[in-house]
């Protein structure tokens, strides 16, 4: 566990929370702040395209709120809640500015890595498209290997960062709130995932869409 520690404040401390914020900075500059000036265009091509009609989908893809929902899912979680929690236990009220610095900048970072996504994008072998990261790295920058190498650490990330943390999460609070058993309550959540991603990307996009406006509305409500 120390030698992960050690790794950890290597890997983030301080310089690489420097880089995110000198990246969003960057970006924000060199689009005129997009972020604040661009807001009637950004509301326009993404609420108001959702709230204006009837979402068709293609049968196997996903609607464009199916979408929306599945990309929300993952930003309002464990970070947002627990990891708020944690930042002003440990570095007081000061914390919570911060956090408005990082997401002000960190929209422009956002929006960059998408319309990233969307340039260099390709369609698979199942005719629809798909696109990441991956995809950029491969054909923008011209290198596999980085594609491949950043491939292999989504996958530590997802079951380090992305499972145990937020099971972890889930497991603890219904213990407090309710003395659930903490392993009952991970294997139950680890079936439910598993029902899901099994079901497909349709599937998925089918309960992202049911469940995250409950989350978000319980999310404001508790704020």
């Amino acid at each position: 566990m120390t030698v992960l520690e050690r790794l950890g404040d290597w890997l983030w401390n301080p310089w690489l929370l420097g880089l995110f914020l000198l990246s969003g900075l960057y970006f924000s500059i060199e689009s005129g702040f997009f972020q604040i000036f661009g807001v009637k265009k950004w509301l326009g091509v993404t609420v108001g395209q959702l709230l204006g009609g009837k979402q068709k989908g293609t049968g196997r893809g996903l609607t464009r709120f199916q979408a929306m929902s599945t990309a929300l899912a993952s930003t309002i979680g464990t970070g947002s809640i627990a990891g708020v929690a944690t930042a002003i236990f440990f570095g007081g009220p000061g914390a919570v500015f911060w956090m408005w610095v990082s997401a002000f900048l960190g929209m422009m970072t956002s929006f960059v890595e998408k319309t990233l996504a969307v340039r260099w994008r390709e369609r698979g072998r199942d005719g629809l498209w798909q696109g990441g990261p991956m995809c950029y790295i491969a054909r923008g920058l011209g290198s596999p290997f980085l594609a491949a190498w950043f491939s292999l650490s989504c996958v530590a990330s997802s079951l380090a960062g992305g499972n145990l943390v937020q099971s972890n999460s889930i497991a603890a609070s219904l213990e407090a709130a309710f003395g659930w058993d903490r392993l009952a309550v991970g294997i139950v959540t680890a079936l439910l995932t598993g029902a899901v991603i099994l079901g497909g990307i349709g599937r998925i996009g089918k309960v992202s869409e049911k469940l995250v406006p409950c989350m978000a509305l319980l999310f404001l409500g508790g704020g």
